[in-house]
């Protein structure tokens, strides 16, 4: 499949819809970048109650903007990984971030905060950036500088291609492997 990226600013998120992922924070700061970037748009993907922040972006007046799906099919979250300008993810912790991966592997930067488990898959200004916890306000500026920056975001997106590269689950079995081999 041959996907592009979006005509206009594409910004989203695929996951669990938990209250520690903090989506609140995201479509608040969204409001942010409507108010300052030409025509944006954002998707919130993922299995969870939705309801509460389709409330918010009613609340905040950007619903016509912003577009919820339930849990999305493997083809889908590709179609919409590809297509995104940058993918963000406002968690309070994660294990790993398997999502900032996917979304590297398909050439889009990650933004996110900067908790255990997303320093981790996030390099910072490589293939992606990392913002204060909890800082909304740096959120959003964060968001617009990347959607406004197309050399940086041109330079995130290359990097995360390449940093994408070095994961995959048969590196990961060799590496456990390996573990397993020490113990026995």
């Amino acid at each position: 499949m041959n996907y592009t990226k979006s005509k206009d600013p594409l910004v989203v998120y695929i996951g669990r819809i938990k209250a520690y992922k903090r989506l609140d924070h995201l479509i608040r700061s969204f409001k942010i970048v409507k108010d300052e970037i030409k025509n944006p748009k954002l998707v919130v993907a993922g299995k969870g109650d939705q309801k509460p922040l389709k409330k918010l972006s009613i609340e905040l007046g950007i619903e016509s903007s912003v577009k919820f799906y339930d849990e999305v099919s493997e083809e889908e979250k590709l179609r919409l990984l590809h297509q995104a300008w940058v993918f963000v993810t406002p968690s309070m912790k994660e294990g790993w971030g398997i999502t900032v991966i996917e979304s590297n592997a398909c050439g889009t930067p990650a933004i996110a905060y900067n908790v255990p488990g997303l320093r981790d898959s996030v390099k910072y200004n490589y293939n992606g950036i990392l913002v204060e916890d909890g800082n909304e306000s740096s959120l959003a500026d964060t968001i617009v500088m990347v959607l406004r920056d197309n050399s940086l975001r041109d330079n995130l997106s290359r990097n995360a291609l390449e940093w994408s590269k070095q994961f995959s689950w048969d590196k990961s079995a060799e590496k456990f492997m390996e573990v397993i081999d020490l113990w026995i």
